[in-house]
This record gives C-alpha cells, sequence and structure tokens, in this order.
C-alpha cells in the first residue's frame, strides 16, 4: 500500500521539542519504531557512550538538557517517526526542516541516510559543547512591544526566529538572557525558558563554526528526492547539504510562518 497526497508534509522540529519519554508509547508498541530508535542507539553508544534508550525510558523527570543526548535524540525520534509513515506506506509530498529537524527531514526526502544524519548530530554537539559559551533559548507568546524590544536590544539577544506570528523564540547568553526572563516574569507575559544550555539561533554559535566540520568527519549527501522547504531559508533547497547549511540551521534564524506559507502556495494549493 503506498498513500502518497499533495496534502501530506512531513515537518520536523528541532533543539526545544525534546522531551524524556518522547516517542516512548511508539517504542514498546511499533515495531518498526523500535528498530530504528534501537539502530540509532547502538550508533550512539558506540561514539559517546551513552545510551538513547536509557536516557529517553528509563529515566526519571530529572531535567534533559545534556546537548550530547538530546541532539541525537531529537533526530534518532524523528527518524524513527519516518520508519513509522514508511511502514503504513505513506510517503511524502514535501518536508520541511526547522532548526536540527532539518537533519532528519534531509533523510525523509533521500539527502542522506539515517545514520549519516546521527553521526553528524553527534559531532556537532561535540563542536557545540568543546567551542560554544553556555547560554540558553526562551520561547515567547505575545507581540514585541517597545518595552520588550528595549530589553533585547540592550541585552544584545537574538529574537530573529519565529514559530508563527505572535510566537517567536529569545536566544543569547545565560545572564542575558536570565535577565529576559526576569523581566518577562515580572511582566506577567507568556514564555518559557527550554530545556536548552545553548544560544542556537544567535551569532554566539560562531564560535563553534570556525571548528566545523570537525577531521574524520565525511558524509555523503545528494540533492532532494522530494520539495525540500528549509525553515532557515524560508524557501525550497534545491542541492546537497553543505558543512556550512549544516552548522548555519542551529545558528541563522528562521522562520516557520513564512515556510508554511511557501508550502501551502507550492503543494497545498
Amino acid at each position: 500500500m503506498s498513500a502518497t497526497s499533495s496534502n501530506i508534509v512531513f515537518a520536523f522540529s528541532g533543539q526545544g521539542s525534546h522531551y524524556r519519554k518522547m516517542g516512548e508509547e511508539l517504542y514498546r508498541s511499533h515495531s518498526a519504531f523500535r528498530q530504528s530508535l534501537e539502530s540509532s542507539d547502538q550508533l550512539v553508544y558506540r561514539n559517546t557512550g551513552r545510551s538513547l534508550i536509557e536516557e529517553l525510558y528509563e529515566q526519571g523527570n530529572e531535567v534533559f538538557d545534556d546537548l550530547l543526548v538530546t541532539h541525537p535524540a531529537i533526530v534518532a525520534v524523528e527518524v524513527a517517526m519516518i520508519a513509522v509513515m514508511q511502514d503504513a506506506g505513506i510517503r511524502p509530498q514535501g518536508v520541511m526542516g526547522v532548526s536540527l529537524g532539518e537533519f532528519a527531514a534531509g533523510v525523509a526526502a533521500g539527502i542522506w541516510f539515517a545514520e549519516e544524519a546521527i553521526l553528524t548530530s553527534i559531532e556537532q554537539a561535540k563542536t557545540i559543547i568543546q567551542n560554544v559559551a553556555e547560554g540558553g533559548i526562551s520561547v515567547v507568546i505575545g507581540p514585541k512591544d517597545d518595552e520588550i524590544l528595549n530589553v533585547l536590544n540592550a541585552n544584545e539577544l537574538s529574537h530573529g526566529s519565529v514559530n508563527f506570528e505572535g510566537c517567536y523564540i529569545v536566544s543569547g547568553g545565560k545572564k542575558a538572557l536570565d535577565e529576559f526572563d526576569h523581566f518577562m516574569s515580572l511582566k506577567a507575559a507568556v514564555y518559557q525558558r527550554l530545556e536548552v544550555l545553548y544560544p542556537f539561533h544567535s551569532p554566539l554559535m560562531q564560535s563553534g563554526k570556525i571548528c566545523w566540520p570537525p577531521l574524520g568527519l565525511e558524509v555523503e549527501t545528494s540533492k532532494p528526492a522530494v520539495p525540500y522547504y528549509s525553515a532557515m531559508l524560508r524557501d525550497r533547497l534545491e542541492v546537497s547539504f553543505t558543512d556550512d547549511f549544516l552548522w548555519d540551521v542551529t545558528m541563522v534564524d528562521f522562520d516557520v510562518r513564512d515556510t508554511v506559507n511557501k508550502i501551502e502556495d507550492e503543494i497545498a494549493n
């Protein structure tokens, strides 16, 4: 059975969307998901000495912010979801990647194999941990009024990434973000600090890019086999992944809203 429709688009999220127990019901009940995740788990264990399955499903409710685990875990769970769709005979007419989600989107689009996506996520996490100062991300729901903009700009916080109308992320150094969160709390604004220890989608990630890619990391990528939409580009990606692209998706701001509008114009209609 094959279900391909003009309105089937796979969308993949990035850092901040993770949580312990994600995918647990599928892991316990769906063989395709379990086999995919177990394959990723073995790959991660060989390269980090850590077990994704143990971290995801055998821990309590401890904070889940160790990038060496969360980075490959996000990709691995999303890759396992692709396996579930394939098992059901569902093929996308297009894919969309947001931030780290571009790694799994590349798997769904045939740009690279799952193993390459997982290995690259591990090496990227190591590069970030070794070369980027800690920081964080907060998600804000509401308008950027003059008062908020003044605080953002005074603290040199990045705020260009958009999830949807009236929802954006703020990222930067830990102290600056702590001060922003305190301001938002006093303002009784709607925001949430994510379980992320690094300033994704801010210029502070540049210190890691100069060390990217690490020696020994060699992956082969191809042009997308189906329409591939990058939230960083706000447009279709017509070529294979490059080293710069794979880093920039974690550093440059993104716009989900504009990318979805692009997809609706080209695919949904």
